[in-house]
């Protein structure tokens, strides 16, 4: 996922995880231009929620956000833990400015609804 998001994706710049004043490094510039552009669009959030059926190992897990009365692709999903009851923690990137009442869904049992979960720092950069 690293080759497919820039640094603020992950939240490394409310961790202190990126240096905006260093020298040259990889990806320098992109990552420069988001911050002082203002335009990184993603976080990565946690969603949580009881499903009615357990995932099978091996299936693909898809989020999905209610948009309107349709449904989209909410993210890409990093990782999944399900525990014996059910209940889903996924954390996704997703984009940054959503709603907090937000549904989300797994889009294998469309029944089942996950509530977004944000970090517990401050994401502006300042």
């Amino acid at each position: 996922m690293q080759s497919q998001h820039i640094p603020q994706a992950f939240n490394l710049q409310a961790l202190d995880g990126i240096s905006f004043s260093k020298g040259c490094y990889t990806g320098q510039e992109t990552v420069a231009r988001a911050k002082y552009r203002g335009i990184n669009k993603r976080m990565l959030a946690t969603l949580k929620g009881t499903l009615p059926a357990p995932v099978a190992d091996g299936d693909e897990i898809v989020i999905e956000r209610s948009v309107g009365e349709n449904w989209r692709k909410a993210g890409d999903v990093l990782a999944t833990f399900q525990y014996d009851d059910n209940t889903l923690l996924a954390s996704i990137i997703v984009n940054n400015n959503l709603e907090q009442d937000v549904e989300f869904r797994l889009s294998s049992q469309p029944e089942s609804r996950l509530s977004l979960t944000l970090p517990p720092y401050p994401l502006d950069e300042e």
